[in-house]
């Protein structure tokens, strides 16, 4: 049991700082190409965010037994944590003030897709390659109208996005090593987690889905939760939300869209009428806290954290 802990723990922390590296090397490799900073914050910088939950659900999918309550799991326990605990963790640390941009289009953009990943579930009773096809296509149509926003103007970097992918020249070396070590560390970071949590879903007796809509989910949301904190106290409240509306659509589209696409997985009945329910009613409940009020406040705050725990009580139960 301590060395499957320890093991998960290890995936935890590597796949932290492999992701970290992943973005870094390939975003300085990018700028040292002449790719304009936007064009790299919106396709590098948003896909490092996903980056762990992508390499974890494939590793879970594709392995020799294949493990689709890890792998969907992580993505649903993934999305419910962003909202209900790190945006819930943010709100309580420093109110955050809400952009009406948000309102009228990224966060009814985000509700439109976990709907449509639920009907996509609910009209087969299962995800196959056809479905990541369209979600996939999701991807395609999301970032075709964020670069166009960004044409005209309506899409700008925060400053340690701006940051972060300014050109270094003469360090390009340095910047290969960065991106290949982080690839190959969110290989590894996952595969040590998944199996380090379906051996301590083994050991506890408890069932492997609840283990990564927990554990497994908590661990890969690590990286929102840190970048959203440290904005949140920061005072940058847009940077806050729209990270973690931004990871929630990358898991959908991105995650589970390739994921799926490579290998679909029948889903049981239960997990139909619980994760999948949660997770839209949670991402639903959050556009109407936001088309409500021009200020997410600590009460807010303390109602998604008490639906957080709800929901890993009723999984848990269940």
């Amino acid at each position: 049991m301590l060395i499957d802990i320890l093991m998960l723990l290890a995936g935890v922390i590597l796949l932290w700082f492999s992701a970290d590296w992943l973005v870094e090397g390939a975003s300085k490799i990018a700028a040292d190409f002449n790719i304009k900073p936007l064009v790299i914050g919106l396709t590098i910088v948003a896909f490092g965010t996903s980056a762990p939950e992508l390499i974890v659900s494939l590793s879970a999918a594709l392995k020799e037994v294949p493990e689709p309550e890890i792998a969907l799991g992580n993505v649903i326990g993934s999305n419910v944590a962003n909202i209900a605990l790190v945006l819930a963790i943010c709100v309580l640390i420093k109110p955050i003030h809400i952009d009406p941009k948000s309102v009228k289009t990224e966060i009814p953009f985000m509700v439109s897709i976990t709907f449509i990943t639920y009907l996509l579930a609910r009209m087969g009773q299962d995800l196959v390659f056809y479905d990541g096809i369209i979600l996939l296509a999701c991807l395609a149509y999301f970032l075709i109208r964020t670069f166009a926003k960004a044409k005209n103007g309506e899409e700008e970097l925060d400053e340690e996005t701006a940051e972060l992918v300014k050109a270094d020249k003469g360090h390009m070396t340095k910047h290969i090593i960065e991106l290949a070590g982080g690839f190959i560390g969110l290989i590894i970071g996952a595969r040590l987690l998944v199996d380090g949590a379906s051996s301590i879903a083994t050991t506890m007796g408890v069932s492997k889905m609840f283990i990564s809509l927990s554990l497994v989910a908590f661990g890969t949301s690590l990286p929102e939760l840190a970048a959203s904190s440290m904005a949140a106290y920061r005072g940058k409240s847009d940077i806050c939300l729209g990270n973690i509306i931004g990871s929630n659509i990358f898991n959908l589209v991105l995650v589970l869209g390739a994921t799926v696409s490579i290998a679909g997985f029948k889903l049981q009945k239960i997990f139909l009428t619980r994760e999948l329910v949660w997770m839209t009613a949670i991402a639903l409940i959050l556009y109407f806290m936001c088309r409500s009020s021009k200020i997410l406040g600590r009460v807010h705050g303390a109602i998604l954290l008490s639906l957080y725990f709800a929901f890993l009580f009723h999984t848990f139960k269940a």
